[in-house]
C-alpha cells in the first residue's frame, strides 16, 4: 500500500459504493489510510423517523452528526452526497417509546442562532433547539454542507407526521425550496433523486416544479410518485420574474402524471438534452414528447427521448 500514489488512494476511497462509515473503517486501518481518508468527499444517509416510532439510534445519530459539523465546519464542506430516508409512520399506541430529549450546549446554541440568522431560518430555531425528530435538523444540515453535489430524497411525506403544527403544513424540505436566500446545501446540487411518497395525497406537484428550478440542477430522476392538486406548475407565471430551469437530463419512472402535468413541468425547462419516461401514464405519450421538444427545441432531439408505457416502447 505504501507504493500507491495518494491520488490513486483518493480515487479508490471516492468510489460511489463507499459511505462515510466505510471511510471511517479505512481510516482506522493504518496511518497512511488515516492521513488520506479525511481528504475524501463524504456520502451520508440521513434517516428520519417520526417521533411516535422514534429510534434513539437514528434520531440521536443525526443530532450527533450535526453537533460534529458545528464543532468542525470544515467536515461539512467535504459532504458531496446526502440521502434522506423517511421511515413509514405508524399510528401512536400506548407502547410507543417516549419522546427523545436532546440539549445543546450554550456554545452550540450560540452557533445555531448565528447560522439561523444568517440564512433567514430563524423561524426554524425553536424546532432545531428542541428537535422532535431528525427532520427538524434538515435546515441546519443544509447550512452546514455548502458543497453538496447530489441529493436523494426517499419516501418523503407531504406533512411531517410528528409536526405539532398539524397536518396541513408541508414537510420542511418542500417549504425550503422557496426560501430566500436559498440554503447553501441546496444552491449547488447538480443531481437529485426523488423517490416514493407517503400517504394518499402523494407528491405535491407545485413543489416538484420548485425542485426543477434549483439553480445548479443538471440531472433529476423522479421514481414511484404521483402528483396531486395543486397540479404541476412552474413558479414563474402570474406576472412573476421569469425563471428557467438549468436541467439537462430528466428521468421520470413509474409516476402517475397526466398529460397536462407533463406539459406544465416542461414549460419552463428549456435546456433539456435527454428525456427518459418509463411507465408513462399519460393518455398520449407522443403528445408528451411534443411538450418537451417544444420547450427544449434548441437542445433536445427525438433520438435523445425514450418514452415507454408498461413494457411497450411507444416512442
Amino acid at each position: 500500500m505504501e507504493s500507491l500514489a495518494t491520488e490513486i488512494l483518493l480515487q479508490i476511497f471516492s468510489d460511489d459504493a463507499l459511505m462515510s462509515c466505510d471511510l471511517a473503517s479505512c481510516a482506522r486501518t493504518c496511518r497512511r489510510f488515516s492521513e488520506t481518508a479525511p481528504h475524501c468527499k463524504i456520502k451520508h444517509t440521513f434517516r428520519i423517523v417520526p417521533t411516535h416510532i422514534g429510534s434513539e439510534a437514528d434520531t440521536h445519530g443525526a443530532l450527533k452528526l450535526v453537533r460534529r459539523l458545528l464543532e468542525a465546519p470544515e467536515i461539512g464542506e467535504r459532504f458531496q452526497h446526502i440521502e434522506v430516508r423517511w421511515t413509514d409512520p405508524l399510528s401512536p399506541s400506548e407502547d410507543s417509546p417516549p419522546e427523545q430529549t436532546w440539549s445543546w450546549t450554550v456554545e452550540e446554541n450560540k452557533k445555531i442562532e448565528e447560522i439561523c440568522t444568517r440564512w433567514n431560518i430563524v423561524d426554524n430555531l425553536p424546532t432545531i433547539s428542541t428537535p422532535r425528530n431528525a427532520e427538524d435538523l434538515l435546515p441546519l444540515l443544509f447550512c452546514l454542507t455548502p458543497r453538496l453535489e447530489s441529493f436523494a430524497h426517499h419516501n418523503t411525506p407531504w406533512t411531517n407526521p410528528s409536526s405539532p403544527r398539524g397536518p396541513v403544513n408541508p414537510s420542511w424540505f418542500y417549504a425550503a425550496l422557496r426560501r430566500s436566500p436559498l440554503l447553501p446545501g441546496l444552491a449547488n446540487i447538480k443531481t437529485l433523486l426523488f423517490s416514493g411518497y407517503m400517504g394518499r395525497k402523494g407528491l405535491r406537484g407545485m413543489f416538484l416544479s420548485d425542485v426543477a428550478l434549483l439553480p445548479g440542477l443538471e440531472s433529476m430522476e423522479i421514481r414511484d410518485s404521483n402528483a396531486s392538486p395543486p397540479q404541476l406548475r412552474m413558479t414563474s407565471g402570474d406576472g412573476a420574474v421569469k425563471v428557467t430551469s438549468s436541467l439537462k437530463h430528466l428521468k421520470i419512472i413509474n409516476c402517475s402524471f397526466i398529460d397536462r402535468e407533463y406539459r406544465d413541468l416542461a414549460c419552463d425547462i428549456t435546456s433539456l438534452e435527454s428525456l427518459c419516461i418509463e411507465g408513462c401514464s399519460a393518455e398520449d405519450p407522443a403528445r408528451v414528447m411534443g411538450f418537451f421538444l417544444q420547450s427544449s427545441g434548441k437542445t433536445l432531439t427525438r433520438d435523445r427521448i425514450s418514452i415507454t408505457v408498461a413494457t411497450t416502447n411507444v416512442v
